[in-house]
């Protein structure tokens, strides 16, 4: 988001993406990124929905109950505070507070609904097949959650 006066950037979101976890370019491009935006006193607000590779949220890890999901919200005004959201697979996604200028009220974004909007939007229930696991690794205990969740839908049997 940039303000529009001026076009500077005040908040800028993040979705990291599979590329940025797996590989060590994609890691590498993206820490680079993170400390160039904060380095132009822009919060930064960091969605993790990637289950697979190394995480880049590391301080989120150590400082809270586990996830699976995250968001991290940095704001420009206390660059080593962290607000931290944070879901497991089975829980709903959160919802968080975005910020905005320094003269204007956080907005809360739903998680969500957010991606239940760009699921259903983009048509994406035809292009899973739901009776087969994902390829990304499950835990034992998220694994049978699936199963059981994708049953209770009639998507499995």
């Amino acid at each position: 988001m940039r303000q529009r006066s001026d076009g500077r950037l005040i908040t800028l979101i993040e979705a990291i993406s599979p590329a940025n976890k797996i590989t060590s370019e994609g890691r590498r491009l993206y820490l680079e990124r993170r400390e160039e935006v904060k380095k132009m006193n822009a919060n930064v607000v960091e969605i993790d929905l990637i289950l697979q590779g190394q995480t880049l949220i590391d301080y989120a890890k150590d400082a809270s109950p586990t996830w699976d999901y995250a968001v991290v919200v940095t704001r420009w005004t206390h660059p080593d505070r962290y607000e931290i959201y944070s879901a497991t697979l089975s829980k709903r996604l959160p919802r968080f507070r975005v910020p905005l200028a320094s003269d204007d009220r956080d907005t809360v974004l739903d998680l969500q609904a957010a991606v239940a909007r760009a699921f259903d939007q983009g048509d994406f229930f035809k292009l899973i097949d739901y009776t087969r696991d994902p390829a990304t690794r499950l835990s034992d205990e998220n694994r049978r959650w699936l199963d059981e969740r994708l049953k209770e839908e009639k998507l499995r049997k």
